[in-house]
């Protein structure tokens, strides 16, 4: 019966880190396209340094 509680926090441990990660996962795939969607409206300029990938120019 000693094992029992020392799993149970452990478990409780493990899945909150996961879904901290997850939500920080989610928020900043969020976060990414609200800031496509101000650049494209032109609320903030684009950076001129920067280099534009094949995927930058398949998701504009």
């Amino acid at each position: 019966m000693i094992r029992y509680p020392l799993i149970c926090i452990q478990e409780f441990i493990i899945s909150s880190i996961l879904a901290i990660f997850g939500c920080t996962c989610i928020w900043s795939i969020i976060e990414l396209k609200e800031q496509r969607e101000r650049v494209n409206r032109g609320w903030f300029p684009k950076n001129p340094k920067r280099i534009e990938t094949k995927c930058d120019e398949t998701n504009a």
